[in-house]
Parts: structure tokens; C-alpha cells; sequence
């Protein structure tokens, strides 16, 4: 007697089928995709802080007395954004530079310990 008289099983076979090639021509002029492709413009480029915005702020910054550090401590930010906003490479947002300015007109003059 032999153990394979006593199974039921089939063999199985595993094929991997071959992959269709893609087609690699490009789309016809006058197609749905060649239209869509030649229609795509590129993204609008995001404005920057200008010269007299960066010098606005770093100018009132000054007349307060407060550094970069105690300006982002007392607005909550990081102070990583304020030295972005002053060396330009930030990107513009009109809500937190009103809010720079508007604070900075609010407080106080920081007294410093000379």
C-alpha cells in the first residue's frame, strides 16, 4: 500500500502568463489625452514677501526691541518662519504678516537690560 492511493489531491501547475506590452506610441494630435497634455499650463509661481514688507517688519521688530526669537515666543510661531519672512524665502501669507505687524504695533517697547 502506498500513501498516494490514500490522497485525493491533483497535481498543480503554476504558469506565470506573459505581460502584454504596453503601447509606446505617443497620442495622435486631435486626441482626448494629446489635448489634455498640450492644455496643462503650469502652476502660477507663489509670491514671496517683498524688500519694503521684509523692512517694514524687521523695522518695527527693532523699534520694540524684540528679537526674532521674542517675536515668534509671543506670537506662538516658530521662529524658523520669522527668519524666513525676513531673508525672503517665505512664501507670502497675507494673514500672518497682518498679524506680524498688527502685533508689533500693539505691544510695548521691550525694555532691554543694558
Amino acid at each position: 500500500m502506498s500513501f498516494k492511493s490514500f490522497q485525493d489531491w491533483d497535481e498543480v501547475k503554476f504558469v506565470k502568463k506573459e505581460k502584454s506590452k504596453k503601447n509606446l506610441t505617443q497620442n495622435a494630435p486631435g486626441t482626448k489625452q494629446f489635448k489634455k497634455l498640450e492644455g496643462d499650463e503650469m502652476p502660477p509661481k507663489l509670491e514671496k514677501y517683498t524688500q519694503e514688507q521684509v523692512n517694514d517688519l524687521m523695522e518695527l521688530r527693532k523699534i520694540k526691541n524684540y528679537t526674532q526669537q521674542d517675536l515668534a515666543r509671543y506670537l506662538n510661531i516658530d521662529v524658523s518662519i520669522i527668519k524666513a519672512i525676513e531673508n525672503k524665502t517665505a512664501t507670502y501669507n497675507k494673514s500672518l504678516y497682518t498679524k506680524l505687524i498688527n502685533t508689533l504695533m500693539k505691544v510695548k517697547t521691550k525694555e532691554t537690560n543694558i
